[in-house]
C-alpha cells in the first residue's frame, strides 16, 4: 500500500509541475507591444515577442513574455513565464519564474524561485483583441487585373 501511495503522490506532483508551465492569457491583460517601461501592480501583463528592451516595474503581476524578448523586471512577488529565446534580467526579489529550455535569466539579486519547464505554452483564447497574437492579414495587397476583350472570337481574357 505504501508503494502505491508513494507512486501516486509522485505522479500527481509531476503533473502539477508540468501544468504550472502553461498559462491562460487573461482578457484584461495589459499588453506591452513596444520597447519601454510598463508600470503595473496586481495585473496580468502580456509582453510581445521580439522586443529588445521591455520592462515591467511593479509587484504582484502575472507576466507572460513571448519568445525572443529581452525583458527586465524591477518589482517583487511577480509570477513570470518565459518562452524560448527570452533573456530576463531580474532586479527584484521573491519572483517566481517558469522558463522554457532556451530562455536565460540574468540576476544580480537572490530570493527568486526559478522553475525549468519542458516548454511554456500560452492559451490566448480569451486574450485581449489588441494582444500579441498575429491573426489575420498583416496588410492588404492590391492585385493588378487586366481585361482584354476579343470581339472577333467573342472572348474575354483576364490577366492576373
Amino acid at each position: 500500500m505504501l508503494k502505491v501511495f508513494t507512486t501516486s503522490f509522485a505522479l500527481l506532483t509531476c503533473s502539477w509541475a508540468v501544468a504550472q508551465c502553461d498559462l491562460a492569457i487573461a482578457n484584461n491583460s495589459l499588453v506591452l507591444h513596444a520597447n519601454g517601461v510598463l508600470p503595473a501592480s496586481n495585473q496580468p501583463v502580456w509582453v510581445c515577442g521580439g522586443l529588445t528592451s521591455a520592462q515591467v516595474s511593479g509587484n504582484d503581476n502575472t507576466i507572460a513574455v513571448e519568445a525572443g524578448t529581452v525583458f527586465n523586471i524591477t518589482g517583487a512577488q511577480n509570477t513570470i513565464y518565459l518562452k524560448d529565446g527570452c533573456i530576463a534580467v531580474l532586479n527584484g526579489q521573491a519572483n517566481v519564474v517558469y522558463m522554457a529550455p532556451t530562455a536565460q535569466i540574468l540576476s544580480g539579486v537572490t530570493g527568486n524561485t526559478i522553475n525549468n519547464c519542458a516548454s511554456v505554452n500560452y492559451d490566448d483564447t480569451n486574450a485581449p483583441a489588441n494582444g500579441c497574437a498575429n491573426v489575420g492579414i498583416d496588410e492588404p495587397e492590391a492585385i493588378d487585373l487586366s481585361f482584354y476583350p476579343n470581339p472577333v472570337s467573342n472572348e474575354l481574357f483576364l490577366d492576373l
